[in-house]
């Protein structure tokens, strides 16, 4: 099971490794441009707020998830947008799987025995 998981990982590394500033806390310089070059005419909101008593602003994007979605097909899995996303939503599953199987292998192997009686 162990092999099987680190295959998994090793076969899917350069895929990984290539969109992991894509999106999420990584989002990188590279997928905003992407993102920004894709964009295509909608409406969008932005909200301002500002509280001069509590001396406070704040930005709410209401396009931001759009962009998150953009910069996320910047590395295409599939010809369509949904072949792309539906075969990324698998991936993401699949490491899921694969990431708990080795954390609990791991726990298992080096942390249960130390705390035995």
């Amino acid at each position: 099971m162990w092999n099987k998981s680190v295959r998994f990982f090793k076969r899917r590394e350069p895929y990984i490794e290539q969109i992991r500033n894509d999106f999420g806390g990584h989002f990188g310089l590279k997928a905003a441009i992407h993102a920004i070059e894709s964009l295509t005419s909608y409406p969008a909101a932005l909200e301002y707020r500002r509280d001069f008593v509590r001396r406070r602003a704040g930005v709410k994007m209401e396009f931001a998830g759009e962009l998150v979605a953009l910069a996320m097909g910047r590395h295409r899995l599939g010809k369509e947008s949904q072949d792309h996303y539906r075969l990324m939503f698998r991936l993401t599953l699949a490491a899921g799987g694969h990431s708990a199987r080795l954390v609990h292998m791991l726990a298992l192997a080096y942390l249960e025995p130390r705390f035995k009686d």
